[in-house]
């Protein structure tokens, strides 16, 4: 059942309509022995980057170092941990976790691994909470695999705010480093777009409009641009476009399939997964303008590793 759910986990992140039941790894009989490195979330010292990954069996949350040394097991838990995102001033982690029977969102402190509950919904999708600027506030999906929201709740937990309504999909939020807007994923003409909207959910712009399946849409640190991942050209790339959706352009070029990208604290680089080398996605690390990609993971390589233990 684990493994499963990290399945369908994994075709959210790679296609994000979050549709089960003819998704090729989703097809696959049997339990999987295949590793895969997913979701990377760059810390804003610009040295550390946290992913998720089940080569323990099934999804944890892990820290390495940018040059892939030193990972760790931070979660080290029965549950499914998923949908990692690190804070601005990088003292904590926040990430969807179905530890108390139901999906909510949990926040770790980074420096002492202590642990609390922030959301008692129960239904998040296992998409990565995104933090504001300031910290305060995260925004997030939640609802069905076929109809699903976007909502901020207060780093309190207190207040929570419903951004959007529709019978579809609305996913993978993130916030503009100016904290005025925030992106996202949606179906609501069809398919899978990215839009754009006033960060209190007013004023919805299309960004893209293609054929194609498009999303996890993220932020440059600079906010001119957006990293995102398409099938527009016959398998899922890594793609950059102005903020204001015009100039997109493939930044990877492989007949792999690449998506997650998030951009380093100072912009030159994008970190992002694949399955390039082989059956399993890995962490690579690329300069921003897709050139010089370097492997940070190794599958089954990587199970040796040190586990920390949060509180």
């Amino acid at each position: 059942m684990k493994n499963s759910t990290f399945k369908i986990y994994l075709l959210i992140l790679t296609v994000l309509a979050i549709v089960i039941g003819n998704s090729m790894l989703l097809a696959q009989k049997g339990p999987s022995k295949t590793v895969r490195n997913l979701q990377p979330s760059w810390a804003s010292d610009g040295h550390k980057i946290a992913f998720v990954t089940n080569r323990d069996g099934k999804p944890e949350i892990y820290l390495m170092y940018k040059n892939g040394s030193h990972q760790k097991n931070l979660t080290n838990n029965a549950a499914l941990d998923m949908g990692v995102s690190w804070s601005h001033n990088g003292d904590k982690l926040a990430f969807v976790s179905n530890r108390d029977s139901g999906k909510d969102i949990y926040i770790m402190n980074t420096q002492n691994g202590e642990l609390r509950k922030l959301t008692n919904r129960g239904d998040l999708l296992m998409s990565p909470p995104a933090w504001s600027p300031d910290d305060t506030k995260l925004v997030f999906a939640a609802g069905t695999h076929r109809d699903a929201d976007l909502y901020t709740v207060d780093i309190k937990g207190e207040t929570l705010q419903r951004l959007t309504k529709n019978p579809t999909i609305d996913a993978a939020p993130s916030w503009s480093p100016d904290g005025s807007k925030i992106t996202f994923v949606s179906k609501r003409d069809g398919n899978l777009d990215i839009y754009v909207m006033n960060s209190d959910g007013l004023n919805p712009k299309k960004l893209t409009s293609t054929e194609a399946e498009e999303g996890w849409p993220r932020w440059s640190p600079d906010g001119s641009e957006i990293a995102f991942f398409s099938n527009r050209d016959g398998n899922f790339e890594i793609y950059v476009m102005k903020s204001d959706g015009t100039s997109q352009r493939n930044l990877t070029n492989n007949p792999a399939r690449d998506a997650g990208p998030a951009w380093s604290p100072d912009g030159r680089k994008i970190v992002f997964y694949s399955n390039r080398d082989g059956e399993g996605e890995e962490i690579y690390l690329m300069n921003s303008d897709g050139a010089n990609p370097v492997r940070l993971t190794n599958g089954a390589e990587d199970r040796t590793v040190i586990k920390h233990t949060m509180r």
